[in-house]
């Protein structure tokens, strides 16, 4: 749309533009972010939970070795 530049509605559909008007201000990156919380990578494929379903880690800090030292 286009809107003269002394016209209150331009600022408006700026605004609005620039603060998403879903959440007013909420990052949008934020909305669908799978981060580990060990490590931090972002988006793994699966993570390990102990008994207590607390995350352990996922498939990028957690490994599995032979020996235990």
């Amino acid at each position: 749309m286009i809107y003269n530049s002394n016209d209150p509605g331009a600022i408006l559909a700026m605004e609005r533009a620039r603060l998403d008007t879903r959440d007013f201000g909420a990052d949008i990156y934020d909305e669908d972010l799978c981060e580990c919380p060990v490590c931090g990578a972002l988006y793994p494929s699966y993570f390990y939970m102990n008994s207590d379903e607390e995350c352990i880690g996922c498939e990028m800090c957690v490994y599995t070795v032979t020996e235990r030292f």
